[in-house]
C-alpha cells in the first residue's frame, strides 16, 4: 500500500483554499483509491474550515471517494 500525505493549514482564513488545493491536487496522481480528509479535535470555529461550501463541493469532482475524519 502506497500513502501519500498532502500537509495543508486547518485553521485560518487560508485553511479552506488550501484544503481545496490539495484535493484538485491529488487528482493529477493516477491511481488514487481514496482520500481521507482528516483533523483532530476542536471546537467548531478550530474546523470550520473543513465545514466550507467550496471543500464540501469538491466531493462529486472526484471519481474517487473522500472519506472525511475530522474528530471531535
Amino acid at each position: 500500500m502506497n500513502i501519500l500525505i498532502t500537509p495543508v493549514r486547518c485553521r485560518g482564513p487560508e485553511a479552506a483554499a488550501e484544503i481545496i488545493r490539495a484535493i484538485r491536487d491529488l487528482q493529477l496522481y493516477p491511481g488514487i483509491d481514496v482520500i481521507i480528509l482528516a483533523r483532530g479535535g476542536g471546537s467548531w470555529k478550530i474546523s470550520a474550515p473543513f465545514n466550507d461550501e467550496g471543500v464540501a463541493r469538491q466531493s462529486p469532482v472526484r471519481e474517487s471517494p473522500i472519506i472525511s475524519a475530522v474528530g471531535q
